[in-house]
């Protein structure tokens, strides 16, 4: 059977399900080119129906994520079209009214929507048949009505069989099946920015059964704090959280302490769930006046302890309510990895899965796990037996023609040369003569990590690589650092391992080794020697390990830098020819695609 997984708001994205394995998954933003895509995902249905090779009317059921959206400000794609300046606005010009004037703005998106910015926006929804004016509870019931017809529509199969799932429901379903915990009481928790009134829930999954709700509330605002504190740092809302991550451990003690008096208090444990326990207006004209005159990176260490302090009496309590110490964990905070590698120590925790890319882009992939849960309980099978993640490499493939436009284009450019039949080893020599080499080649990575196929990499012996990439390549913030790709047999000896930890897609930020920071600085964060590993085995990219291997022999370091294939601000490239658009606007000394180099003749000049 074939169920299709449909996310269609913020980091919009679609996946093919199958009762035996997942077929194909992948990011609208990928084809579109804009960050943060939300839209019906046209593009990555047609990948994912191609993939298998079949239409859409073959397909037994779809799913789509979220039951509620408001049209009015789906219309105007907000998490991809806003900037910080227009975050900032609907806080002053829609919140700040509705809590401290009683006045509610019901113009404000519709206003926007006719502004020169937002007026040309446009979406694969008829959005317009809708009225603006309607009441929000009906403009919700309408659109995802609409939804559900466009759809059936566009795959050409009976509206009976397209379902909206609730969010949190995907978010839960996603972090467990995905993972390979099976046979074990498993405590399932989500927690994000929201979701169909939801932020937060508790599953417990018992060996054979379906999960079972345990508890979910709108108040678990951990999430909701940490986005109105990077608007607050100057930052943008829904894609730049990970910068305040990056910024919190250069922060002084005294810095944090400061801060910290502000968010200590905010929250309690009670029946399972993070509860408020101060009675505050807003989550941020609050914090901005209380706030004031504190230090920027004080305010990002304080909010960073409050996510994990809080976080830490969650999974303590639920852990001896639901006696288990097994856990999964999924939704925007589950992003968060320095949450997630303190999660991994607790002493009651006996195993901790984060499945990859736990944000709303995962969500395509939970809703098709709801249908496909829901289908082996009717056929009386075991629910364990559904297919978990074997392989993140499932959006498309670098083809032979794809290959072949970008290397006649970079010729026809000038300043490149190609080598062809290009090895692996070769990469590594490259890489050990300090070189910065971009790859792309096989099928894309899933989510908002590059795992080996669409990544960066580079020499991590010396920091000095760090800025080279950041002000040169990635035009990031100097204070962000790189992740560490490591060979399976070097990973014990590089990082102190928690509990059960997947290391596999980069989700839990662990504590380096002292071997482990003398061998690869360049892939730790130099306020607190930390990393966020990926694991890389044979079985998972022969090609990369085969790199990683000849890299080691050279150098003796069993592992390199890997970044995501990008410029910062612009989605991760897709195609050979997304991999030399990029190549040209920033300063990097090749490509590895298939088995060519593209490179820059000017960075090999000395090589040839």
């Amino acid at each position: 059977m074939y169920i299709l997984g449909i996310h269609d708001g913020h980091c919009s994205s679609a996946c093919l399900l199958s009762d035996e394995r997942i077929v194909a998954w992948v990011q609208e933003e990928r084809f579109t080119r804009k960050k943060n895509e939300i839209d019906f995902p046209k593009n990555s249905i047609e990948y994912c129906l191609g993939v298998a090779g079949i239409k859409g009317k073959d397909l037994d059921m779809v799913a789509i994520a979220t039951n509620d959206f408001d049209p009015n400000i789906y219309r105007i794609k907000r998490e991809t079209s806003f900037s910080i300046e227009d975050w900032l606005r609907e806080q002053k010009e829609y919140w700040y009214p509705l809590y401290y004037q009683n006045k509610t703005n019901n113009n404000f998106y519709i206003d926007l929507s006719k502004e020169v910015k937002f007026k040309d926006i446009k979406t694969h929804y008829p959005v317009e048949e809708i009225d603006v004016k309607l009441p929000l509870k009906d403009r919700v019931n309408d659109f995802r009505k609409l939804r559900v017809k466009h759809a059936s529509s566009f795959l050409g199969i009976d509206s009976t069989k397209v379902f909206t799932i609730d969010h949190h429901n995907s978010h839960a379903k996603y972090a467990y099946y995905a993972s390979s915990l099976r046979k074990k009481t498993v405590a399932v928790l989500t927690n994000d920015g929201g979701g169909d009134a939801t932020n937060a829930s508790v599953w417990i999954k018992k060996p054979g059964s379906p999960l079972k709700l345990i508890a979910r509330n709108n108040c678990s605002n951990t999430g909701r704090v940490y986005r109105y504190i990077t608007a607050l740092l100057g930052m943008k809302i829904g894609e730049h959280e990970f910068k305040v991550m990056g910024l919190a451990p250069y922060a002084t003690d005294r810095e944090v302490e400061k801060s910290w008096n502000v968010f200590k208090n905010l929250f309690k444990i009670e029946n399972n769930l993070i509860v408020p326990n101060e009675k505050i207006k807003d989550l941020f004209f609050h914090f901005r006046d209380a706030l004031l005159g504190h230090r920027f990176d004080g305010i990002a260490g304080a909010v960073q302890r409050m996510v994990e302090k809080t976080n830490q009496s969650w999974f303590a309590s639920v852990a001896k309510k639901l006696k288990t110490s097994h856990f999964v964990y999924s939704g925007g905070v589950a992003m968060n990895v320095k949450l997630n590698g303190v999660l991994a120590s607790e002493p009651y925790i006996d195993s901790l899965h984060v499945p990859p890319s736990g944000g709303d882009e995962s969500l395509s992939l939970g809703a098709a796990y709801v249908l496909l849960e829901e289908f082996f309980v009717h056929q009386s099978r075991d629910v364990d037996t559904m297919p978990s993640i074997k392989s993140i490499y499932l959006g498309p493939e670098i083809t032979l023609k794809d290959e072949s436009n970008a290397c006649k284009k970079a010729l026809e450019i000038g300043g490149f040369s190609i080598i062809d039949n290009v090895t692996p080893e070769a990469i590594a020599g490259y890489l050990a003569d300090g070189k910065i080499i971009a790859r792309c080649s096989g099928r894309m990575e899933f989510g908002q990590r590059s795992l080996g196929n669409r990544s960066i990499f580079a020499d991590p012996r010396s920091t000095e690589v760090v800025e080279q990439i950041n002000t040169k390549i990635k035009y990031r913030d100097f204070w962000m650092p790189f992740a560490p790709m490591v060979l399976d047999e070097d990973i014990e000896n590089y990082f102190f391992i928690p509990a059960y930890t997947d290391m596999r897609y980069m989700m839990s930020g662990l504590c380096a080794t002292p071997l482990g920071y003398n061998s690869i600085p360049g892939g730790l964060h130099q306020g607190d020697k930390t990393g966020r590993p990926q694991l890389m085995s044979e079985d998972l990219n022969p090609e990369v390990y085969a790199m990683l291997k000849e890299f080691k022999k050279i150098t003796g370091i069993g592992g390199v830098i890997n970044t995501s294939f990008n410029i910062h601000g612009n989605p991760i490239v897709c195609t050979a020819c997304d991999a030399l658009e990029t190549m040209q606007n920033c300063d990097l000394d090749g490509v590895w695609v298939n088995n060519k180099l593209i490179y820059r003749n000017s960075a090999f000049s000395s090589n040839f």
